[in-house]
């Protein structure tokens, strides 16, 4: 726990202390970045329609025939 603490805190402080980096993001990279967030908002629609379609399942009555 005190090793995840204190890489943490390394972390926190390169962050913090680094100094600006004059760079840019190719347009290449945005080009995935968008495909990551649209895929990933895609693929969750999807999994949430099937979790609701699973719970409506759970609480529909069933008809009896006869």
């Amino acid at each position: 726990m005190d090793r995840k603490r204190s890489y943490g805190g390394l972390l926190l402080l390169a962050v913090l202390f680094s100094p600006p980096a004059w760079g840019y993001i190719d347009p290449g990279t945005s080009g995935v970045i968008l495909q990551l967030v649209l895929g990933g908002a895609i693929g969750a629609l999807f999994y949430l329609r099937k979790v609701i379609t699973f719970v409506a399942r759970m609480f529909r009555r069933e008809s009896s025939n006869g």
